[in-house]
């Protein structure tokens, strides 16, 4: 029996700098917004103390506008870390492992939802991949493959589900 070897290639990139400082940057405007939002509700108050309705209900849609980029904020923010996460694991994996492949399939992964301008949306208003998403969707694919050729290779099956067309082949 012959010998077979794969060899999967990854270009996986990430500015880990780039990342870093969206993060710091995210955590600042929380910071900011927090501050301002327990100003704001103290103002709130004291304006329904003194019955200026019109001038509480002016600044409770302000706090709400806040605590709406809040949850934006929080969400940019663990993304991001989420990423930076997957980057240290998939840089302390041994090199050329089962570890390392799933840290950058999964980063790959990660990467492509978080990437900009994947979708554009055109006059008529349906919807269209851009040529950034496919670039991105055939790293995540090739990695999701050999992941799958891996697991095939020591007859783990759980990464397979839906590939049934290979399966019942193999049978």
């Amino acid at each position: 029996m012959a010998e077979q070897k794969e060899r999967i290639l990854l270009n996986l990139s990430i500015n880990t700098d780039e990342l870093t400082d969206r993060i710091v940057k995210a955590k600042k405007e929380i910071l900011s917004l927090k501050d301002e939002n327990k100003k704001l509700a103290a103002e709130a108050a004291d304006a329904l103390k003194k019955g200026m309705t019109a001038s509480y209900e002016e600044l409770s849609k302000k706090i709400v506008e806040n605590e709406t980029k809040l949850r934006g904020l929080n969400t940019e923010q663990r993304n991001g870390q989420k990423t930076l996460d997957l980057v240290t694991a998939s840089n302390k994996a041994q090199a050329g492992s089962y570890e390392e492949l799933l840290r950058q399939q999964q980063l790959a992964q990660t990467s492509l939802k978080l990437l900009e301008g994947t979708i554009k949306k055109n006059a008529d208003g349906t919807i269209e991949l851009t040529d950034e998403y496919r670039a991105a969707a055939k790293e995540v694919k090739v990695a999701k493959d050999a992941i799958i050729a891996f697991d095939q290779g020591i007859s783990d099956g759980r990464t397979n589900v839906g590939n049934y067309a290979s399966s019942i082949e193999e049978a």
